[in-house]
């Protein structure tokens, strides 16, 4: 579908797909790509973090017709695909190239991955790369990108790592590698294939700087780190490229509403075929009545019955919602502990991503086309829990415990106000009780 929104564009197929084959010189080809794509090696090095130096060459990329992705699961983190099984992939068409990333890998690590898929688009080998450098064309492409990042005349910086001990190989590595937003394996890998080191060192090397991810890994999950990250739709924004996200823009503007039906419908189908009246539930409803008028501990009906409607398909939570929530709140917390519970997450979890199309629909025209990065973060993850009701309005109702408050603007609209905007029902959590019937005395039906 991408590449027939582009042909009907007019545009012509890109000049370096299939322009090289692996009897190219890798540092012929390592040559031409930059100059293609205009990309400065200084002006990477100059970024301030390993994050914009990748979206430094993201950008260069996309300017040149990549479409460039990052994707490593299947819609949620429970379905996390480890760098084992794909590092990355290229499709190479010479209309509508893709690019994608597994995030899943260590952010440092994305440069060479998008330039190692690049490789393969100059080749026209589409295909999936993943951890092994085996096979010959895998090599092939590592050998361009590395030179790219890391020409031979920088190795000579190194030169004097062929007789040194562990630890002063591990530091010399760390040091270079950080100046320069590198990852320390591809750096240690260079000195392998341009034999400043030798086969047991490079194993050594490799063995220390995954042991130590590793270690890192585990001590941002043991101190919560990543609970102040940008929003989930941010990230969700990032991911997708801006490349990508600006050819649905044109969609939606109307010149590609087949496109936009069937991108932004993506699940309405299975959603309408739900029960009618479903209510789809804010963070705030759950965390409000945990917090005061309904305690787990004081009044398990309510959260009995909860359950219960869950089962019944009347009260459902989207995932970006559930995590939400886990993520704003200690471990120790009753709401978050009572979640857990795995029939109480299976009774309420949404079974449903919903179309990327319904999310970008809600923030363009219940927000504003223009939101900064700044301003997404502050919404969070509404977008999508409206987006759950826009997917199948007239069947689906939003509940939240926000107030309308018709004089807000931007980021600052509240969700019944951005309901009434783009058509979709809205309720407080009070009308919910009273429409599916809650009381003290209510019992689990035999």
């Amino acid at each position: 579908m991408v590449k027939e929104l582009i042909e009907e564009e007019d545009a012509e197929p890109l000049d370096f797909v299939s322009s090289a084959t692996t009897t190219t010189s890798p540092r012929e080809l390592a040559k031409r790509i930059p100059e293609r794509i205009g990309f400065s090696l200084r002006e990477f090095h100059r970024q301030p973090s390993m994050e914009k130096a990748f979206a430094y060459l993201r950008q260069r990329l996309e300017a040149s017709g990549v479409f460039v992705l990052l994707v490593g699961n299947l819609g949620s983190h429970h379905t996390n695909i480890p760098v084992e099984v794909f590092r990355g992939y290229a499709i190479a068409d010479p209309i509508a190239p893709f690019i994608v990333v597994n995030d899943q890998d260590v952010k440092v690590a994305w440069s060479f991955t998008a330039l190692h898929e690049a490789v393969h688009l100059w080749l026209g080998s589409t295909g999936v790369s993943s951890t092994s450098t085996d096979a010959q064309i895998e090599k092939y492409c590592n050998e361009v990108a590395g030179e790219i990042l890391m020409p031979r005349t920088e190795i000579q910086q190194l030169a004097h790592l062929g007789g040194a001990s562990l630890e002063e190989a591990v530091e010399a590595i760390s040091s270079f590698a950080q100046s320069r937003n590198l990852g320390r394996s591809m750096v240690a890998y260079k000195l392998l294939r341009s034999r400043v080191i030798d086969q047991a060192a490079w194993r050594d090397l490799s063995a220390r700087f995954t042991e130590e991810w590793l270690a890192s890994r585990e001590r941002q999950a043991a101190t919560g780190q990543g609970k102040n990250a940008p929003s989930y739709y941010v990230v969700r924004r990032h991911r997708l490229g801006a490349a990508f996200l600006d050819l649905v823009r044109r969609s939606m503007g109307g010149r590609y509403p087949d496109l936009y039906k069937s991108w932004a419908n993506a699940g309405s189908e299975a959603a309408e075929r739900r029960a009618a009246s479903s209510r789809y539930t804010d963070a705030n409803v759950m965390i409000t009545a945990s917090n005061s008028y309904y305690p787990i501990d004081q009044v398990p009906e309510f959260w009995s019955w909860l359950k219960h409607q869950g089962q019944s398909g009347n009260v459902k939570l989207p995932l970006e919602i559930m995590e939400e929530i886990q993520a704003g709140r200690k471990n120790s917390d009753d709401l978050v502990k009572w979640l857990a519970e795995p029939e109480n997450e299976q009774a309420l979890l949404l079974e449903e991503d919903v179309g990327a199309g319904f999310v970008q629909s809600v923030v363009s025209d219940g927000y504003a086309t223009d939101l900064t990065d700044g301003e997404i973060e502050k919404i969070g993850r509404d977008p999508f829990l409206i987006a759950y009701g826009l997917a199948a309005t007239g069947v689906r109702c939003v509940v939240t415990t926000e107030v309308s408050r018709p004089a807000a603007k931007r980021q600052n609209r509240k969700i019944p106000d951005v309901c009434r905007t783009v058509g979709v029902a809205c309720c407080g959590p009070f009308e919910l009780n009273r429409v599916l019937g809650f009381n003290t005395r209510w019992a689990q039906p035999t």
